[in-house]
């Protein structure tokens, strides 16, 4: 992958939680570029790139895949297509043909709309299956690919996002000019130890 936001959060949070890193701040070195991540009591922050999606009409393969929808807007940030829907309620209720969207001619494609309840800015579910990711359940990547159209679409730098999947995952999101932090958490669900076999 050339831009990761799980990998790039995951291994932030085992440099600090069990391998005692003491700097509050770490770069990797990403095809990408240089990506940072920051750590301010248990929230960690991401800064990723954030690049412009350019308005272009979706190709009918998507909007076929997403059962036919008409979207409010739509563009592409490098190789994910990002489609605006007409409200949340809408994003939460796509059931999108898997097949036909693994064929389509992207990465993926960020399905999103403005939050109309007020307990966020923007709501968003993220498909690709073409990378063998059907739904994923938070996606840092999506976010930073639709940060400028919604910062712009709302008119603040600041937002609040919920991934509207079945696990669903929040975070807040800092344009700052061509590239944005993403802000949230992580924890460790799993650990082990390599041993040495018997008798060496």
């Amino acid at each position: 992958m050339d831009l990761c936001g799980h990998a790039t959060l995951a291994s932030a949070h085992v440099l600090w939680r069990h391998l005692e890193r003491a700097e509050s701040r770490l770069a990797f070195g990403t095809r990408s570029g240089r990506l940072y991540a920051t750590r301010a009591g248990a929230r960690i922050g991401l800064d990723f790139p954030a690049p412009e999606a350019v308005a272009a009409p979706l190709p009918e393969a998507i909007a076929a895949a997403l059962g036919g929808v008409r979207p409010v807007w739509s563009g592409r940030a490098e190789d994910d297509w990002i489609v605006v829907l007409e409200s949340a309620a809408a994003v939460r209720a796509l059931t999108p043909d898997l097949d036909l969207l693994e064929r389509a001619p992207a990465r993926g494609v960020v399905a999103t709309a403005r939050d109309e309840s007020g307990a966020y800015d923007v709501v968003s579910r993220f498909f690709a299956p073409a990378v063998g990711v059907d739904e994923d359940p938070v996606t840092g990547s999506a976010h930073a690919r639709m940060a400028r159209y919604w910062a712009s679409a709302l008119g603040k730098d600041r937002l609040r996002a919920h991934q509207a999947s079945d696990r669903g995952g929040e975070l807040e999101l800092y344009l700052r000019g061509d590239r944005v932090e993403l802000w949230g958490t992580a924890v460790t669900v799993w650990s082990g130890r390599l041993a040495a076999p018997p008798g060496t």
